[in-house]
């Protein structure tokens, strides 16, 4: 969220600092319900501007596993080298994508 190249970096480019900052506020906090509803329709057209290819959903369905796997290393004592992660599998449908991530326990 913090690249400045990427999606809150493209925040800059809207007309209202307070809507700028009232959405990036909400976005880091993973709470959109807090917004406004003009906030929430300059969010929603900021989005529908940006395309997510392939390989970004792949990056970013990685990062979530290797964060679910660390929380379950720490938090629960599982083991790294048990957890494996499959590929993930991106799959798009009209008005939305989604991912498919596997993790594999092995013993």
């Amino acid at each position: 969220l913090d690249r400045d190249r990427g999606f809150l970096g493209s925040l800059r480019n809207l007309a209202s600092g307070g809507t700028r900052d009232a959405i990036r506020r909400a976005l880091r906090a993973g709470d959109t319900t807090t917004l406004s509803p003009d906030d929430r329709n300059a969010l929603d057209e900021l989005v529908a501007e940006k395309s997510v290819d392939d390989a970004q959903l792949r990056a970013l369905a990685r990062d979530r596993a290797e964060f679910l796997r660390t929380y379950l290393v720490e938090e629960y004592g599982a083991q790294p080298d048990q957890i494996e992660i499959a590929d993930p599998l991106p799959s798009r449908t009209e008005g939305g994508s989604d991912v498919q991530v596997d993790l594999i326990g092995r013993r």
